[in-house]
C-alpha cells in the first residue's frame, strides 16, 4: 500500500504509514483545481484589459505625432478619430466577450462574481464612450 501523503511503500493491510503516520484507510480529499482555473480566467481578463489600456496610452501620442507631421497620410483628423474609435470599440468588445465566456466557464463562485462585475464595468465604459 502506497501512502497518499509521502508516497512511501507500506505493508499490505497497514492502517498507518510507517514513515509519516498518515491514516491509510482514509481516502484523501482531492484538491479541486476550479479555484486555480477561476483565478486564471480572472488574471487573463485583467491582463488583456491592462494591455489594451497601455496600448490606448501610447496610440493617441503616436497618432497625434503622425498627424502633426503628416507621416503615413494621417493628416486628416476625422479619419484618425474614426479609426481610433473603431479600434477602441473592437478591443472593448473583445474584453467584454472574454469576461462573459470566462464567467460561463468558471465554476469558482468568487471568480465568477469578479468576472461579472468586470463585464458590467466594461459594458458601462463601452456605452459611455459610444455616446460621448
Amino acid at each position: 500500500m502506497i501512502c497518499y501523503r509521502c508516497q512511501t511503500e507500506n505493508e499490505p493491510g497497514s492502517h498507518y504509514c510507517r514513515h509519516c503516520g498518515a491514516d491509510l484507510w482514509v481516502t484523501p480529499e482531492k484538491k479541486d483545481d476550479d479555484s486555480r482555473r477561476g483565478l486564471m480566467y480572472v488574471l487573463i481578463v485583467m491582463s488583456w484589459d491592462y494591455f489594451t489600456y497601455l496600448i490606448w496610452l501610447v496610440i493617441p501620442k503616436l497618432v497625434t505625432m503622425t498627424a502633426s507631421t503628416g507621416i503615413g497620410g494621417f493628416s486628416d483628423g476625422r479619419r484618425i478619430a474614426r479609426i481610433f474609435s473603431a479600434i477602441r470599440w473592437a478591443t472593448g468588445t473583445i474584453s467584454l466577450l472574454l469576461m462573459i465566456v470566462f464567467a460561463i466557464l468558471c465554476t469558482n463562485t468568487r471568480a465568477r462574481v469578479c468576472l461579472i462585475v468586470f463585464a458590467a464595468i466594461r459594458l458601462f465604459i463601452l456605452l459611455y464612450y459610444q455616446f460621448q
